[in-house]
This record gives structure tokens, sequence and C-alpha cells, in this order.
């Protein structure tokens, strides 16, 4: 009965590990798309970060996130 048991808690965690490294690869890749972002984020009093994207006319749109997170559907435009 015990080598069931062990069996099952290892299973969990390595489940609980390649959740982790799933997390920080995505982590990773999110700093990298920051790291690549040429404007400022700031985080204003109302909650929500802003920064700049270039627009289509060469000027740049301001966009406003409750999150800080730059998704790569976001950042073609740099």
């Amino acid at each position: 009965m015990n080598d069931v048991n062990g069996y099952d808690s290892t299973i969990k965690y390595a489940i609980m590990d390649i959740v982790g490294a799933i997390n920080k690869i995505e982590s990773m890749k999110q700093d990298r798309y920051l790291a690549m972002h040429p404007y400022s984020i700031t985080h204003s009093a109302d909650g929500y970060y802003r920064t700049y994207l270039p627009a289509d006319d060469g000027k740049r749109k301001q966009i406003k996130k409750i999150e800080k997170r730059c998704p790569e559907r976001s950042m073609k435009n740099i």
C-alpha cells in the first residue's frame, strides 16, 4: 500500500514541476516582449497599466490594460 501512495505523490510532484516549468517559460516570453517594448509602461492611480503602441499612421496610440501583459499579437506592430 505504501508503494501506491509513494507513486501517487511522485506523479503529483512531477505534474507540479511541469506546471511550474510552463509558467516559467511563459514568464520568460513575456519578459522578452516587454524588453523589446520601446515605450515606458506606467501604473496609474486608477489601477490600469498605460503605454503606447505604434499606430498605422506613424504616430503612437495610447492603450490601457488591467494587467501588465504584453502578448505577441499586441507586439506585432513593433
